[in-house]
């Protein structure tokens, strides 16, 4: 099973009942993606005291829910023969497995992602049954809603090329989206004084009503459109292939580009620097945390690597790009420059600077109506717990930054590594750093609208 994601999610439907708080047994069933087909599939979950045991049925092999309903709890003996089966204690911090998405610009890496580009799984150890589909654990749990993973927020890591231009990711804005980064790489080339930088929001034109400047920056915009697309028209007969993903990508594209007309390459580089004008840029260091508005334009820059947390939502509007954007044949520029949102600046409330020196704190890194993260810091030799996590209906998903955890919850003691992204318990816990270095984390949630 390579590939799981439901586009008739809010068409499972929950066909048990839990039989009390200590033991129950539910059954869902729906249709998924499995491979290259949709097929049927049914779900059997039964818990006894923290302990959760999953089987997964598919197509043919579907047994009925009268048979599904009949089996205990207390014993899998009577579980018709399943395609899969899981085991695990609902105290433990579960990891994520990641999924890779290549970009022109550089990588993404998702920890919690459900798409049909990509579904990121629980890491089960083999003998808990190994990786665990994501929507599928999200059943199991009772976290599932009407649309793919909407209970969690997404985590992934930007990793732009360090390229100067062509690591530069897209310049967008979202409607719905809210994302916070958190700056955890600096690439040697192009952030050669340990500082690199973020495109966000708008520059200052005194003189110009809103308005003004509004047909300013369309009209640049559309200008640069028109001869990026010439440019990569120009490429395509050179053979040039968009698709070509991977660390030589870059040389074949300037090898190509050199055979184009200079004049062409020299309008391509200055409509660059004059829309450039229309931004403001601010200066990151390692640590720094990014807000983005929605409405507001922005970029990472190249080299600039981060942990970013954001609400599950695939919008986006394109004003511009460096490179031939792959998902979609234009951009938007029309749609996104009145999307253009003067009066939600705030610059500075927009980047909060790393402190010299780590200090046991939680501070809330971003409070959106809809997504809520802290941050959580531990100096070196330090034994403090943190231990103000209740019991939550809303999950919780912790992302180490820095340095090694242990979760605890009721006497179950999971170590969390550096780099790695993991569901934390629905019950209360606390969280235990290692002393012998600095410690930090981001631990984010959706908020129950």
């Amino acid at each position: 099973m390579t590939q799981w994601w439901s586009k008739d999610w809010g068409q499972s439907s929950h066909l048990g009942s839990p039989q009390s708080a200590a033991q129950s047994t539910a059954c869902f069933s729906g249709e998924a993606f499995w491979e290259s087909s949709n097929e049927a599939f049914r779900l059997l979950v039964t818990t006894k005291e923290q302990r959760v045991e999953v089987w997964l049925w598919k197509s043919m092999d579907l047994p009925t829910p009268r048979q599904l309903r009949s089996v205990l709890p207390t014993t899998g003996k009577e579980v018709p023969q399943a395609l899969q089966h899981w085991s695990f204690d609902e105290r433990a911090a579960l990891p994520l497995q990641t999924v890779s998405v290549a970009k022109p610009w550089g990588e993404e890496v998702w920890h919690s992602g459900v798409e049909s580009r990509g579904v990121c799984s629980i890491g089960f150890p083999p003998e808990q049954g190994g990786s665990m589909p994501l929507p599928l654990f999200e059943l199991a749990s009772g976290m599932a809603s009407t649309e793919p993973n909407s209970c969690l927020p997404l985590v992934k890591e930007l990793v732009p090329l360090d390229v100067p231009f062509y690591g530069e990711l897209y310049t967008e804005l979202h409607e719905v989206k809210s994302e916070v980064y958190v700056v955890s790489g600096l690439g040697i080339k192009s952030c050669p004084t340990g500082h690199g930088a973020v495109k966000l929001g708008l520059s200052g034109r005194e003189g110009l009503t809103f308005a003004q400047r509004k047909k300013e920056i369309r009209e640049n915009l559309l200008e640069f459109e028109k001869i990026r697309r010439e440019v990569d028209q120009n490429l395509e007969q050179t053979g040039f292939d968009f698709s070509r993903v991977g660390p030589d990508r870059v040389s074949a594209l300037v090898e190509a580009k050199a055979s184009l007309s200079p004049e062409l390459v020299t309008q391509e580089v200055q409509l660059y620097k004059q829309v450039s004008q229309f931004y403001t840029f601010h200066e990151l260091s390692l640590g720094d945390v990014v807000r983005v508005p929605t409405h507001t334009p922005h970029a990472l820059q190249p080299g600039v690597r981060v942990v970013e947390f954001q609400t599950p939502h695939y919008e986006r509007k394109i004003l511009s790009s460096n490179q031939k954007v792959l998902t979609q044949e234009r951009w938007d520029v029309e749609e996104a420059v009145e999307l253009l949102d003067v009066s939600a600046q705030d610059p500075q409330n927009w980047v909060d600077r790393k402190p010299a020196s780590l200090s046991f704190a939680r501070i809330r890194a971003v409070d959106f109506k809809d997504l809520q993260v802290d941050s959580l810091q531990w100096p070196k030799e330090s034994s403090k717990e943190f231990a103000d996590f209740p019991e939550s209906q809303t999950a919780r998903l912790l992302f180490i930054l820095e340095g090694s955890l242990h979760c605890i919850c009721e006497g179950i003691q999971t170590e969390l590594r550096k780099g790695n992204c993991y569901l934390t318990p629905h019950l209360p816990f606390r969280l235990r750093p290692e002393r012998s270095e600095p410690c930090s984390a981001l631990v984010g949630s959706r908020a129950l609208l």
